[in-house]
């Protein structure tokens, strides 16, 4: 699995660093500040691990006919030594636009969660709060963020571009109506997200993994498993499978978040611990602990979730709390559930390689097991 994904990374970075550059001259014509934009979406995507561009491959290989051959592209020059298939400029090209929407979304989540680090640097919004400081304008941090949404923005604009080159170029346009749906689907489950972390109002667990599957589960999974499929042709049935996956997928990965969120280690996580907690997060952990905490619990519980300055005892309390409630492993439960009914549907699905098969199962595990 590791091997297919480090090479999917390779060709998708190959490709997105001759469209940016590309772009970015273009962008230039504009102004400088431009040109730099395209430049400092490169470098953020290229640190990413690209499991969404990599799985728009893999459902491409898991479903082509059988005896489909990769096209010959420059990207094959650029793939290392491996047992699989290079996949066609188009997939490649859908699996940059899958990239481009994660780093989008990104910049604006740090700015909206005001995030100052993200993949060991500063985030984007952060380092244009830099450049204003440097400058000495009176509104730097607004500034900031402002420019961070505009880098967002443009990151967006190139994905489209994008898809309506594939568009044209494989007759196929329904990859672009998916693509708006489903990144629809992610603005208004983040308005909730951003809605919910503010109000002490309860949630249901139905309204969690809802947020669960159209914040996280559709976009992450969903969308680039289907994308895959119809470049492929894959029929009706094989895409209604890809696209339930992918939400059983979504929502184990999102629990394993949460749970890493709480009890994982910093250093590989890249964010502070307890994190959900000072942001007011409404995860699944934060539902079932209101529930199953006694009223003295749950006052002291309402005084920390929100709390910007949360201290190491006060996430160390949380955590206490959700062992002695055996949220945890409750947690658990409802991941193998989800894991059982996703593993079901991998291997009932016809027609379909036996070893991109074996790939879809071995994320599978990884998403279940995961440490980071």
């Amino acid at each position: 699995m590791k091997e297919f994904f480090a090479q999917q990374k390779q060709i998708i970075n190959h490709y997105l660093s001759e469209f940016l550059a590309a772009k970015s001259a273009d962008l230039n014509r504009v102004h400088p500040m431009g040109g730099e934009s395209g430049f400092k979406i490169q470098d953020f995507a290229g640190k990413g691990k690209m499991l969404r561009g990599g799985l728009v491959a893999l459902a491409y290989f898991l479903t082509a006919a059988e005896g489909t051959s990769a096209e010959s592209t420059a990207t094959e020059k650029t793939a290392p030594s491996s047992e699989f298939l290079v996949p066609p400029r188009s997939v490649s090209a859908v699996g940059g636009v899958m990239e481009l929407f994660q780093s989008a979304f990104l910049i604006h989540d740090d700015i909206m969660d005001r995030d100052e680090r993200r993949r060991g640097d500063k985030s984007v919004y952060a380092q244009y709060v830099s450049l204003a400081q440097e400058k000495q304008f009176s509104e730097a941090y607004h500034t900031g963020e402002s420019m961070g949404i505009c880098v967002g923005d443009i990151a967006f604009f190139l994905a489209f571009e994008i898809l309506s080159e594939v568009s044209r170029a494989t007759g196929n346009m329904r990859i672009s109506e998916i693509c708006s749906r489903e990144l629809s689907y992610v603005g208004v489950a983040q308005m909730l997200d951003v809605y919910w972390g503010q109000t002490k109002a309860p949630i249901t667990e139905k309204e969690v993994f809802d947020l669960y599957r159209y914040k996280t589960g559709r976009y992450t999974f969903s969308l680039p498993l289907l994308c895959g499929g119809h470049l492929a042709g894959a029929g009706q049935e094989q895409l209604d499978d890809l696209e339930r996956i992918g939400e059983l997928l979504g929502i184990v990965f999102q629990l394993k978040d949460d749970e890493l969120g709480l009890f994982g280690e910093e250093a590989q996580l890249g964010k502070p611990i307890g994190s959900d907690i000072s942001e007011g997060k409404k995860t699944l952990f934060h539902v079932a602990l209101m529930e199953r905490a006694d009223s003295q619990e749950k006052q002291r519980l309402d005084t920390l979730f929100g709390k910007p300055d949360l201290s190491a005892e006060e996430v160390e309390y949380v955590r206490s709390l959700v062992d002695r409630h055996g949220i945890r492993e409750w947690v658990l439960d409802v991941c193998r559930r989800y894991s059982a009914e996703a593993r079901e549907l991998i291997d009932g699905m016809e027609q379909v390689s036996e070893a991109y098969r074996q790939i879809l199962i071995d994320l599978l595990d990884y998403s279940l097991n995961r440490v980071s």
